[in-house]
C-alpha cells in the first residue's frame, strides 16, 4: 500500500477505518461483512496462493468479477457508493487468509485505474491454449514448428501461468461519472450532455437489475449484447476514431456511465 498522505476529511476516514483477516475455505464463496460501517473502499490484500476474484455480488466466479488480485499483492476496490459486503471466490485447495482494510473516502479519479479491469474495444474474450504449430514451408529460413509448453520467461523473470502479466497505465486528465436512463429507444452512453471531450475509457456499469442491450446505433434488444444486473461493468478503450456505444432496454432504467480522458 502506498503511503498515505493527510487530505482534509482524513479524520473521517480515520472512524470508519477497518481491518479484518478473512479466512477463504476451498470450494466456498467468502462473503466478507462490514457490520457497523458502509465504505466505499477496499483494499483487498491477497494472502493465499491462488487469484483471488472479488465481486459486489455472490455470483464472483473467475469469469464475473470486478477485481483479480494477484497472490501477494493488494487492490482497491473503490466506488461512488457504500457497500455492506464483497463476495471473493478463489481456486484453493486448503483453507487460506485474505486481509481486507476498509474506509468511507470520497470517490476520486485516481481510484478509478485500479477499480476496474478492462478489455480494449473490439477485443474477443476467451482463451487460447497452444500446444504446437504445424511445420513452415521449407526454406532459407525455415523455422520449423515451435512448441510452448513452459511458462514465458522476460528478462529472466519467470511468469507463472497462473499469475496475469503485470502491466502498467498511463495516468488521466479528467473523468466524469453521471446516469444515462436507458429505455425501448437508443441512446449514446455518456454520462453528460455529450460525450467527455478527449475521452480514452469508456465504462458502463450493469443495471441494478434486468438486462439492457449494446451496440451501434440503431441497436435493438434483439441484435444488441446483453449486460445484466449479474454482470461486472463493461469498459472499453476509445479514441477519436472508435465508434459510439448506444443502449436500449425493454423496460426503462437508469445505468451509470464513466467516462476517462
Amino acid at each position: 500500500m502506498p503511503e498515505l498522505v493527510k487530505q482534509p476529511g482524513d479524520d473521517h476516514k480515520k472512524s470508519t477505518w477497518r481491518e479484518q483477516t478473512v479466512t477463504m475455505l476451498p470450494g466456498d464463496i467468502t462473503t466478507v461483512y462490514f457490520d457497523d460501517t458502509k465504505p466505499n473502499h477496499s483494499a483487498i490484500t491477497n494472502n493465499t496462493s491462488q487469484i483471488v476474484y472479488v465481486h459486489e455480488r455472490p455470483s464472483v466466479s473467475p469469469n464475473n468479477y470486478l477485481l483479480a488480485v494477484a497472490p501477494g499483492s493488494t487492490k482497491l476496490l473503490a466506488r461512488p457508493l457504500g457497500y455492506h459486503t464483497i463476495y471473493l471466490d478463489a481456486a484453493i485447495v486448503q483453507p487460506e487468509k485474505v486481509r481486507v482494510e476498509s474506509w468511507i473516502e470520497k470517490f476520486t479519479a485516481s481510484s478509478i485505474p485500479q477499480s476496474i479491469d478492462t478489455v480494449q474495444l473490439g477485443q474477443m474474450t476467451g482463451t487460447v491454449d497452444i500446444s504446437a504449430l504445424p511445420p513452415l514451408a521449407a526454406g532459407d529460413k525455415h523455422i520449423g514448428s515451435v512448441e510452448i509448453d513452459n511458462p514465458v520467461t522476460l528478462g529472466g523473470s519467470s511468469i507463472p501461468a497462473t499469475q496475469p502479466v503485470p502491466t502498467r497505465e498511463a495516468g488521466m486528465n479528467d473523468f466524469r461519472v453521471g446516469g444515462v436512463s436507458v429505455g425501448v429507444t437508443p441512446v449514446m452512453a455518456k454520462s453528460g450532455s455529450s460525450k467527455l471531450t478527449n475521452r480514452r475509457e469508456l465504462t458502463i456499469y450493469p443495471p441494478n437489475s434486468g438486462v439492457i442491450y449494446w451496440g451501434k446505433q440503431g441497436v435493438e434488444t434483439t441484435t444488441g449484447a446483453p449486460l445484466t444486473s449479474n454482470d461486472s461493468p463493461l469498459t472499453f478503450k476509445v479514441h477519436s476514431q472508435s465508434p459510439d456505444v448506444y443502449l436500449v432496454a425493454d423496460t426503462e432504467t437508469v445505468v451509470t456511465i464513466v467516462e476517462v480522458s
